[in-house]
């Protein structure tokens, strides 16, 4: 049996990717705050005529001055999935610094690391900067950032 691509993007990550779209769009509807909410947002950048980089970001969420860039992972990750990651993560930290946007969050919503290796490669993710959630805390990393921004 053969599978189309559709079918084949759902079962390889894509299902990861709509529960973690429901999942925020869920919590931010519950607060009373502005926010726009984008799924497999494909981007090509040029930075300063010295880097070019496409790609995809799977969730992109605009939240207040805020910009939040989450990529999903329903596999343990590897050592080279992770160098992606962090190559992705600080080339669009310079693109959207260069875009004037101050603010932004750099998430990784990823399943529980059962390796030696794959708990490496999350550590070395969280070392620069990116926020390693597991899918059962999206709910709580939401709630404890608006709920500090709303008592602000």
């Amino acid at each position: 049996y053969e599978l189309d691509r559709r079918r084949q993007s759902l079962l390889t990550g894509g299902w990861f990717e709509a529960y973690s779209y429901h999942v925020f769009h869920n919590m931010l509807s519950r607060f009373s705050v502005d926010f726009e909410l984008y799924s497999r947002v494909q981007y090509e950048a040029n930075l300063a005529a010295k880097a070019m980089s496409r790609g995809d970001i799977d969730l992109l969420v605009s939240l207040q001055d805020e910009i939040i860039m989450v990529e999903c992972k329903s596999a343990e990750l590897s050592a080279d999935e992770a160098s992606r990651v962090i190559q992705k993560t600080r080339f669009l930290k310079d693109v959207f610094a260069s875009t004037g946007v101050k603010e932004t969050l750099f998430m990784l919503v990823s399943v529980p690391a059962e390796t030696d290796e794959a708990q490496a490669a999350l550590d070395r993710i969280e070392a620069e900067g990116i926020e390693v959630v597991e899918p059962q805390d999206i709910r709580t990393l939401l709630s404890s950032r608006l709920g500090a921004e709303n008592r602000a």
